[in-house]
């Protein structure tokens, strides 16, 4: 709920011009205190006629808002008016007042009727009468001195009616203040923000903005409203509040007060009691409060950060200011429902209850009167009920919805001494906000009837924050689940348990239920939280009044103040050019606030008296707690608010008007503001003073409560120099030393694959995990590091907070290391015999993946061997190591939940700092889709050419998987003899000339080093120096030849491991190693946090932009493998197609490798049907299906390094399509692309020898990981989202020549779905698969004829089956059909 300016007293913008006309009136003293009072006797009625009049015209503009004039035409109307003398409210006798007001002052007049939002001239013309009659008031006041009266009541009724405002200010400084106030209030008025996802469309803060700050849980969405509205309700005003701020500071001192928050502070004084005094009780209520509003921050952000947020907020770190339910984190009620500890337990909610019941909006109000009347209070009276608005009118009228009471000072009638018109405005909904809203605005009605009789200066609370305390003090008793019950609105029995939202809360305590519990943080959501708001807005206006906060650092101290006192970072970075306060409409409207901090302090006091006077609470009871109360129907409570006085009270009385003593008074209402504040308090409490024990007394349960559930977790927050230091040295120092040695230990290892060395790199391993984990137990974890004032420190700190595998158990991470070595042990030395010895065959014969296996794919044209060796392939790599993997999956989801994370698939995706990855992924492949179909069914259609149709049927078959030159057909560039458009046109695979220049793994590193020097960037000599494995070793050694690059931690030690082939395919990946050496080395000089790519991605993606370059035909032409090469068409379709088949065929293939492992981690996918998923998201993406039957228990996913290896593999998804974007910026600035130049395409771009292009590449790899990986895309190449219209742009020409060849030749695009007709249930027959399974009985003699004939049916069913099967020799094979 938030609150406007109390509509309790006629306040008329005009009532400037009336205090600055009074102002200037000089008078002769009267100190007649006889006199006087008889004055004021006088003044009253006639006070009350003029309010009334303006508030009949008030009530008219409120309860229909509807648009009569246009601007133009109020400023026509009124202004003729005036001018002319002409009595527009219809009388004459005032004409001459009106006359008198245009002379003195038209700028007042016109630049009200023109500019306030006054909805009829009607009203502005009660506002003028009104001004008139203040003005001639205000000179007969000014003629009294009052210092010497005696009469107390007299003396304060002068004295508040001599404090003259910004009255005081000259006529141009009021002109001046008076535009300011109504611009700054305009330009918050009508702010809009414009949606996210339709910026065409833009709504107001109310009802639009506050429902979605109220009810989304779309982080994003919450911070674009929160930053937009900021910067269109806050920002424009910053330079008006500046001038405005010393104009109300000048006529602050023309009043006689240092400065404008003084004067404010005015109406909480009291004689004995000054302004420093008040201050300081207001800081130590603060202060006395803020340990319960700290238990209440730590566990909301508990709960936020490990279940809606979990993925945006930091358990330790400070809340944003845009994920509390409220556009200012003011209350934070609006997210109760995400925090509550028991979700599921019966709710304290009646709106279910009325609902059932067909309460009415009368009906809520009657409830609400009969609740005021058993106390002992009066019923309203019939012009109340006659005249009140309390549904949305259904005739059409537009009111103003929000909830308010009115008084109108006197009525029914012109009698001033007849008072029964109060009247209430509201919407009524049938909802419990409204229910205890009702109750609360009839407490300000109850305000109304009991001081009615007090004069017109001391009709109103006896300070301003009293009023809004009784209303709510009435709504603490009726949102209670007592009275619901006692009304039946809600169920009575509650007994029933329910599991609490999160493990691990602390039981509850003895007599407090689960609904107790919810109901107690429910309303500590909305009064606790609200207490350092509540206190924060004025101190920092104070400040702003006081000069200590000044133009230079408004934003800055605004959130110093919040943090200090809330706990709050705003959720995107804020400048002094930003102006925050601005967007809360107390600041630009000037609206002292600090009555709302007074109001929740002092309601829990009223509270806890009436409820003693009703004997519902009694300290030494358990049974009757504080928040437990429903004082309904106490009269003895109702005799604090409303006294019923003995015949003795009215003798003294009566004697007290001859007495210069105090009078007493035993009631809170009656008195208004009559009294200081103090008697008022003293009346209904005993207490002259405000504290905050009645507070705590109320939530006592709930801080015991929260205290248990708050163990171990963090309640302070400032430690950057702490943090600082510790980054700097000893965790830097530490963890660079660790790296260094776990390094050397896993190069050991890879390069010399025996059990010690292994043994040794797990050692390590266990070592940097244990360091990593006491860091991030005992200093990460602690940090509120994003108040730090560092960025560099934010966000080491920031990518710290995720553990990793480190939080495991020391068992745990031994077993994980142990397994995966396993695997990657199983990977690296499997070995088949060759197609043509595949019976039996010697060791030294037998096959490894690289390069045996691999040439044989890429070469080989017999479709049973390479059905063959694909099928061997899987049965001795992967197929054994699907129980490791079993393993695995279950160490790394524990993994993940270490590390507060569902499961592993979430901490994968956590470093692309990207909360739909998946989905933004898909995206990718649904706009890259077409061309890979197309591509797809050419590749069909031309392997149909060469293994037949009986092989490759003319339909929309998947391709198997054994015939695309690649062990997982991640990519096909083998193929591309058999591809290419123009294959009689000179070829872009430059191998053969490579072998034929004698080319040397040694000179393939030394031509990359080059390329990269040709750019201006560092040289690389140690990645293949002496300690570098560029090829596979001759001493016997077995390594792990999967081509890899080495940061060694030490600034100085950089290595490529490989075991190189002379062939065009190596010479790339070449280059792509380098890339990887050359981010290692530009950023050697960060923090090791910061030794990284920018996301995952980036490090492969440098090495393939060098890659686009290198494999043109234009740069293998410079470095001479590219013989006698000139620019054609059918060039040019050739590269695009070798290209492509690397590059379009990759993405999906990459996808399926994490879209699979993510399900596995999630539990989508278990053991048993892993080969099932797998095959059928290979299938669906990449459009290809096993060429072999495939069982339960073989384990495809692990013949990939990846795999078995644990390497996430979305990187080099996400690096295929950033390449092709950092490409196209290269070659840009190289003026190598123009794409207005048909002369210079993307796809013969060659960057080589370009500084400029140097320089984009050196600012994209220094930055490392130091800035979110948008901010450095965004700085290197202009652009900071992942976009494949590069790829699409860059192989537009093949797709053209596709579509003609498809169309041409009538292929069919696409695949149906075949992949359960290579797939069977259940576990592979254990028996030899080359062998035809027999099942014979026990051999005996006597049976040797029936088990000839036995195996010569066999036989016979096996020749069939073969040729069936085309004459295949492996029995698992199948045909596609």
């Amino acid at each position: 709920m938030d609150w406007l300016v109390s509509s309790r007293r006629p306040v008329s913008l005009i009532f400037v011009a009336f205090l600055f006309i009074a102002a200037s009136t000089k008078a002769q003293l009267n100190s007649n205190e006889d006199e006087a009072t008889q004055f004021l006797k006088d003044l009253d009625p006639i006070y009350l006629r003029e309010a009334n009049a303006q508030m009949v015209t008030r009530w008219q503009s409120i309860t229909d808002i509807t648009t009569e004039h246009s601007q133009e035409e109020l400023k026509v109307e009124a202004s003729n008016a005036f001018l002319n003398n002409i009595d527009i409210t219809g009388g004459s006798n005032q004409q001459l007042i009106y006359s008198n007001l245009w002379s003195c002052c038209p700028w007042l007049v016109v630049l009200y009727l023109c500019d306030h939002l006054c909805p009829t001239v009607l009203q502005i013309a009660a506002n003028v009468k009104f001004l008139a009659f203040q003005k001639e008031a205000w000179t007969n006041v000014t003629k009294f001195d009052y210092s010497g009266f005696n009469d107390l009541d007299v003396k304060r009724e002068f004295q508040y009616l001599n404090i003259i405002g910004p009255a005081a200010l000259d006529s141009e400084d009021a002109q001046r203040y008076t535009t300011l106030s109504k611009e700054m209030e305009n330009i918050y008025n009508e702010a809009v923000v414009c949606k996210m996802d339709d910026p065409n469309v833009c709504v107001t803060l109310d009802p639009a903005l506050t429902d979605i700050m109220a009810t989304s849980t779309d982080y994003n969405e919450l911070e674009y409203i929160w930053t937009e509205w900021h910067a269109n309700a806050g920002k424009p005003v910053r330079e008006k509040y500046i001038e405005f701020v010393a104009l109300s500071n000048k006529a602050a001192e023309l009043n006689g007060y240092k400065d404008m928050g003084s004067l404010w502070n005015e109406y909480y004084l009291y004689e004995g009691y000054s302004e420093d005094e008040f201050k300081a009780a207001i800081e130590e209520l603060w202060q006395t409060v803020k340990p319960l509003y700290e238990q209440l921050y730590t566990y909301v952000r508990k709960i936020l950060s490990s279940t809606i947020y979990k993925d945006q907020l930091q358990r330790f770190g400070r809340l944003p200011a845009h994920v509390l339910g409220n556009m200012w984190a003011q209350s934070w009620g609006n997210i109760a429902k995400h925090v509550l500890p028991y979700p599921d337990a019966p709710a304290v909610d009646a709106t279910p209850g009325m609902i059932a019941k067909n309460y009415t909006a009368k009906k809520m109000f009657e409830l609400s009167e009969k609740f005021f009347y058993d106390l002992g209070l009066g019923n309203m009276t019939q012009t109340f009920w006659d005249k009140s608005t309390i549904e949305k009118p259904d005739d059409g009228r537009k009111v103003a919805c929000h909830a308010s009471a009115e008084e109108f000072f006197f009525g029914p009638g012109s009698d001033t001494d007849i008072r029964e018109d109060w009247r209430i405005k509201m919407c009524t909904t049938i909802t419990q906000e409204d229910f205890v809203t009702v109750h609360h605005e009839m407490g300000h009605i109850q305000y109304f009837m009991n001081y009615r009789n007090q004069h017109w200066v001391f009709r109103n609370g006896a300070n301003p924050g009293f009023h809004e305390a009784i209303g709510d003090t009435i709504a603490l008793a009726v949102s209670t689940p007592a009275h619901l019950k006692k009304l039946n609105l809600i169920p009575a029995k509650t007994t029933t348990k329910t599991k609490p939202r999160i493990d691990n809360l602390p039981e509850l305590p003895a007599g407090l239920s689960e609904q107790d519990l919810n109901y107690l943080l429910s309303q500590a959501l909305e009064k606790i939280a609200f207490i350092p708001f509540g206190y924060l807005m004025d101190k920092w206006r104070w400040s702003v009044f006081d000069g200590s906060t000044n133009d230079t650092n408004l934003n800055e101290n605004w959130w110093k103040l919040r943090q200090e006192l809330q706990g709050l970072r705003p959720p995107v970075n804020r400048s002094e050019s930003d102006f925050d306060p601005g967007a809360k409409y107390h600041i630009p409207a000037n609206v002292e606030y600090i009555r709302y901090f007074v109001s929740y302090i002092i309601q829990f006091q009223f509270y806890e008296s009436l409820c003693k006077e009703a004997a519902q609470f009694d300290p030494t009871n358990p049974e009757l707690p504080l928040y437990k109360c429903d004082f309904d129907g106490s009269k003895e409570a109702g005799s604090k608010l409303k006294y019923s006085p003995t015949l003795y009270d009215v003798i003294t009385e009566f004697k007290s008007k001859f007495s210069h003593k105090k009078q007493l008074f035993r009631a809170l209402l009656e008195p208004g503001f009559s009294k200081p504040w103090p008697d008022a308090l003293e009346a209904l409490t005993g207490s002259r003073i405000m504290n905050a024990t009645s507070l705590l007394a109320y939530f006592e349960p709930l801080m015991k409560w929260l205290e248990e559930a708050n163990v171990d977790e963090c309640l302070g927050w400032n430690c950057e120099s702490f943090a600082a230091d510790y980054m700097e040295n000893e965790y830097e120092t530490t963890t660079s030393y660790l790296y260094n040695q776990a390094t050397i230990a896993e190069w050991n290892y890879e390069t010399n694959l025996t059990e010690a060395n292994g043994q040794n790199a797990t050692e390590w391993s266990v070592k940097v995990a244990n360091h990593i984990k006491t860091s991030w137990e005992e200093y990460l974890t602690q940090f509120e590091y994003e108040s730090f004032e560092d960025e560099s420190l934010k966000r080491q700190i920031e990518l710290l907070q995720t553990l990793g595998v480190a939080a495991l158990s020391d068992e745990d991470l031994t077993n994980r290391t142990t397994v995966i070595n396993n695997m990657m042990n199983q990977y690296s030395s499997a070995k088949i015999c060759p197609y043509d010895k595949k019976s039996s065959c010697k060791e030294e014969e037998k096959l490894s993946l690289e390069p045996g296996i691999e040439s044989v794919l890429a070469e080989s044209t017999d479709y049973d061997e390479l059905n063959y060796v694909w099928s061997e392939w899987r049965k001795v790599a992967s197929r054994p190591m699907v129980h490791d993997y079993e393993q695995y999956v279950e160490l790394n989801n524990k993994v993940a939940k270490a590390n507060g994370k569902e499961d592993m698939s979430v901490l994968w995706k956590e470093p692309y700092e990207t909360e739909d990855f998946q989905q933004q992924l898909e995206n990718i492949l649904v706009q890259t889709k077409p061309l890979f179909e197309k591509l797809h069914a050419y590749t069909r259609m031309k392997l149909r050419e060469r293994y037949g149709e009986d092989k490759i049927p003319k339909d929309k078959s998947p391709i198997p998987a054994s015939l695309l030159g690649n062990m997982w057909a991640q990519t096909w560039e083998n193929l591309y003899t058999l591809l290419a458009p123009y294959p009689d046109a000179p070829t872009v695979d430059v191998t053969q000339e490579m072998i034929k220049q004698k080319w040397t793994a040694n000179k393939m590193f030394r031509v990359s080093e080059e390329f990269y020097i040709s750019l201006g960037l560092l040289p690389m000599p140690t990645c293949y120096g002496n300690d570098s494995m560029i090829e596979k070793p001759t001493d016997g050694r077995e390594v792990v030849c999967h081509a890899s690059a080495w940061d060694f931690s030490d600034g100085k030690d950089f290595r490529i491991k490989m075991c190189t082939g002379i062939d065009m395919a190596d010479l790339i990946t070449v280059h792509h190693e380098q890339g990887h050496i050359q981010y290692d080395e530009q950023y050697k000089d960060q923090p090791v946090t910061f030794r990284d790519g920018a996301n995952p991605g980036f490090h492969e993606a440098i090495g393939d932009v060098m890659a686009l370059s290198v494999a043109t035909p234009k740069h293998l032409n410079k470095i001479g493998l590219l013989i006698d090469y000139t620019v054609s068409t059918e060039t040019d379709l050739n590269f695009l197609m070798k290209t492509a088949l690397e590059k379009v065929t990759f993405l999906p293939f990459a996808y399926v490798m994490d879209n699979w492992r993510w399900g596995v981690f999630q539990g989508k996918y278990n053991s048993s049907n892993w080969m099932d998923s797998w095959m059928h998201l290979s299938e669906t993406y990449q459009g290809i299906v096993p060429p072999s039957i495939r069982y339960q228990d073989d384990f495809d996913p692990g013949a990939k390094y990846h795999i078995a290896a644990d390497v996430e593999y979305s990187r080099y998804f996400v690096a295929n399509v950033l390449q092709f974007q950092i490409h196209k910026a290269l070659c840009v600035e190289a003026g190598e692309f123009d794409p207005a130049d048909p002369e210079k395409p993307l796809y013969r771009c060659d960057i080589y020898e370009s500084r400029e292009a140097g320089l984009i590449m050196e600012t994209l790899l220094k930055a490392g990981l130091s800035k979110p990986w948008r901010e450095t895309l965004l700085e290197a190449i202009g652009t900071s989202e992942l976009d494949p219209s590069a790829i699409l742009d860059y192989f537009k020409p093949l797709e053209t020549y596709l579509d003609q060849e498809l169309k041409k030749a009538e292929e069919m695009i696409g695949w149906e779905t075949k992949y359960k007709e290579f797939y069977r249930e259940g576990e592979r027959y254990p028996v030899g698969d080359n062998t035809v399974p027999i099942i014979v009985g026990c051999v005996l003699a006597a049976l040797v004829v029936i088990v000839i004939i036995a195996y010569f049916i066999g036989r016979s069913r096996n020749n069939k089956r073969r040729k069936a099967l085309h004459g295949n020799d492996n029995p698992t094979a199948v045909t596609l059909e």
